[in-house]
């Protein structure tokens, strides 16, 4: 059991790598969001970045546009790269409702 689990981790892992790596010739370097230059760890190295990289708000992570949780799904045109900072600001809403807010607190 602990094997199959291992080997679906490693496919996973190299399944997001070949998405980040198809989002960033797609997008650039560029938070989906913000629009702000993001820290893209090397492909296969995100288990041997520091505590501090790892939490760093410009961190590149892949968000769902549409959330999973809402019947998104994992494919390219519903897959972006951006910030850890705007990923977590954003949490479970879609890319518009996100949209939204961050135009409503700018306003305000």
């Amino acid at each position: 059991m602990e094997q199959k689990r291992k080997r679906a981790c490693r496919s996973s892992c190299k399944e997001k790598g070949r998405q980040r790596r198809s989002l960033v010739r797609r997008d650039g370097a560029l938070c989906f969001y913000c629009k702000k230059e993001m820290i893209l760890p090397e492909d296969g190295r995100h288990r041997e970045m520091t505590e501090e990289l790892r939490s760093h708000p410009m961190l590149a992570t892949l968000d769902h546009r549409h959330p999973v949780s809402q019947g998104g799904r994992n494919t390219l045109d519903n897959l972006c790269l951006c910030c850890q900072k705007c990923n977590t600001a954003k949490g479970d809403m879609t890319e518009e409702e996100f949209r939204n807010a961050q135009n409503h607190h700018a306003n305000h």
